[in-house]
């Protein structure tokens, strides 16, 4: 009974992301209620908008450290790209810093909540998330910090945009190295945006971040399912919990 929810929950998990998916590539293609078209360099859009490179849409866009600190301090948070899940911020294994060498990363790299961090060289390269935290942390070079304008561009349009299978896919196309893939800041200022009206922005990011929540729920729901499965599997199959038999 256990693995029937499992797989259930596991079937709506895949109808969401395809329906996800499916959202997304709508809303940035024929936005909400256009009626005329144009070519764009990212492909046909609505009339209207505009298509930017993110330094025009962005107040800073800025890298973490080139160099590693010693990892003795307990004061700060350092954020690395192993943090970095594909819109989302996973904090179960950060490392900290002391308040020394934060100081100094931090004045170059001043992250603050509701910045984008995106993961620009390593195998994630491409994951990018919105930083939730209030307090301040430092970050390693393998991690930029992407903060828009918000009298232009919308963070959470932004997100949805840069995880959208549109901008992934530029992402890969644009990355250099061959031992290490990555993205230079120079590329990530070039990274060409679709973007509509402010207001039309909020919108779509309202419509993708509630999917993204019902899908966030589901998931959280199969990784507790999953533990109750393990538990019993070690209760049932050890004989610690017996079972009558008839």
């Amino acid at each position: 009974s256990v693995d029937e929810v499992i797989e259930s929950t596991q079937k709506q998990i895949d109808k969401l992301q395809n329906l996800k998916k499916g959202t997304t590539n709508k809303l940035l293609t024929k936005g909400v209620g256009h009626k005329e078209f144009k070519n764009s360099p990212l492909g046909r859009i609505p009339k209207s908008w505009e298509v930017k490179s993110l330094s025009q849409v962005c107040l800073k866009i800025q890298d973490g450290t080139h160099f590693s600190p010693s990892k003795e301090g307990i004061d700060f948070k350092y954020i690395t790209s192993k943090n970095i899940r594909m819109g989302q911020l996973n904090l179960s294994n950060v490392e900290t810093i002391s308040e020394v060498e934060h100081r100094k990363i931090y004045k170059r790299c001043d992250v603050v909540k509701n910045d984008l961090l995106l993961t620009k060289d390593g195998a994630n390269t491409g994951n990018i998330a919105m930083n939730f935290l209030e307090e301040e942390f430092s970050l390693l070079s393998s991690v930029a910090l992407i903060r828009p304008d918000k009298k232009i561009c919308d963070g959470e349009y932004l997100l949805q945009f840069m995880m959208s299978d549109k901008a992934q896919k530029e992402i890969g196309e644009q990355m250099t190295g061959n031992a290490i893939t990555r993205l230079t800041l120079t590329t990530i200022n070039d990274f060409k945006v679709i973007l509509p009206s402010l207001s039309e922005q909020i919108k779509i990011g309202i419509s993708l971040q509630s999917i993204d929540r019902c899908l966030k729920k589901k998931k959280q729901k199969l990784a507790k399912t999953q533990l109750l499965k393990k538990a019993l599997m070690k209760d049932l199959l050890t004989g610690k919990v017996r079972v009558k038999v008839n």
